[in-house]
């Protein structure tokens, strides 16, 4: 699968208010606590977040908000891309279920070979693999996340450099690691045990 401009998957946040959304969604569980979601200000940030994106010249797609899926609007855990494979996650809250669906139809109608992950695993894409550079790191803080990262290598036929969370504030790789280029990255050291920060530094030319 090629686009011809660097392209993301985007979904606008729930007009919802925070009563109304189920307390196991992950719009409860980041920002401050307790999290106070803002269907409003949500709107304004992600309109201006996609203006700028479209402004760098990045192609944005974007699929429907759903009332019943707010958690939605994360799309990077709905799916691993590596090429033209798509791995598509395997939520263990069944809150979160229907999002593999929404997404893995998208990504089919695009033109990916579309992977599902089986249902013994617990993997959410983007939220627990990142590629920087030629390296796919996977991070895991619950046992069964990591056995998933090993059929992830084994499905892809390509390493995933596993890293040890160890901070339950920053229990998903995508809360603790960001790459920003193919040789830089933010991470937060706190976050990993010590052999996971030796292996960050073995891959990733800078860290910040």
């Amino acid at each position: 699968m090629s686009f011809s401009a660097p392209t993301v998957l985007m979904c606008p946040p729930p007009a919802l208010s925070a009563a109304a959304i189920d307390p196991e969604c992950d719009l409860h569980q980041w920002g401050t606590h307790p999290c106070r979601f803002d269907s409003v200000r949500a709107a304004t940030q992600w309109e201006r977040f996609r203006t700028e994106l479209e402004a760098l010249g990045v192609d944005v797609r974007t699929v429907p908000a759903r009332d019943a899926l707010p958690d939605l609007m994360f799309t990077a855990d709905t799916a691993l891309i590596d090429g033209d494979t798509a791995i598509v996650s395997h939520f263990r809250r069944t809150v979160r279920v229907g999002e593999a669906e929404v997404v893995g139809d998208w990504l089919r109608r695009s033109g990916f070979e579309v992977v599902d992950v089986p249902g013994e695993f617990d993997f959410e894409g983007g939220g627990h693999a990142v590629a920087c550079g030629s390296a796919l790191f996977g991070g895991w803080f619950l046992h069964r996340e990591l056995v998933a990262l090993k059929w992830v290598a084994e499905t892809l036929d390509r390493p995933v450099v596993p890293l040890r969370l160890i901070h339950d504030r920053f229990d998903r790789l995508d809360s603790c690691f960001r790459p920003i280029s193919e040789s830089v990255a933010l991470y937060v050291p706190e976050a990993f045990e010590e052999g996971g920060v030796a292996q960050l530094e073995e891959h990733v030319v800078t860290l910040i």
